[in-house]
């Protein structure tokens, strides 16, 4: 008998999309100690805390809907990061709460 199996869903939807405003360095995605929050964080350590990956997420999905509705609509969660990546060159995070940059492709 032959099962299948699904890979597990990455809870980072922007894993591998998200740099650092100042050191331009992919930012990690990671879960802040002691708690379940999941944060992106620049490892070279520019923005403290990291930025919360919920916020992030939703403020890229909430442009995705905007610039792009007939690609998200209807998409299961799951397949919001390959969305993504197809839509955005780059989300670059500026520390101190100084905005986000959300870069389309050309």
């Amino acid at each position: 008998m032959t099962t299948t199996t699904t890979a597990p869903t990455d809870l980072w939807s922007l894993r591998g999309l998200v740099f650092c405003g100042a050191c331009a360095s992919a930012m990690d995605a990671d879960v802040r100690p002691g708690t379940l929050t999941r944060v992106y964080h620049c490892a070279a350590g520019c923005c403290p805390g990291g930025t919360v990956a919920s916020v992030l997420e939703l403020m890229v999905l909430t442009d995705a809907r905007r610039h792009a509705p007939e690609l998200i609509e209807g998409v299961p969660e799951q397949c919001h990061p390959q969305v993504f990546a197809d839509l955005y060159r780059a989300i670059v995070v500026h520390a101190e709460h100084r905005g986000v940059d959300i870069v389309p492709r050309s």
